[in-house]
């Protein structure tokens, strides 16, 4: 995931299962969001849908994603 911000604080990143429980959680400077993205280890979780949230001084998006081992 990557995305053109103005503003320079650090993007908050969590992934949610379906239940609202929060599985991963990470902090990620904005320079590093806009030129390589962020890449999450889901090899914790159990294959099924979760949701992520990215929280930055702009507002929130948020998406399903399918993870799958």
């Amino acid at each position: 995931m990557r995305t053109q911000l103005n503003s320079a604080a650090p993007i908050q990143v969590a992934v949610f299962d379906l239940l609202g429980k929060t599985v991963l959680s990470a902090t990620v400077p904005v320079a590093q969001m806009q030129q390589s993205g962020v890449e999450l280890n889901t090899s914790r979780l159990s294959t099924g849908i979760y949701v992520v949230r990215v929280t930055t001084t702009e507002g929130n998006f948020t998406t399903k994603v399918t993870v799958q081992h």
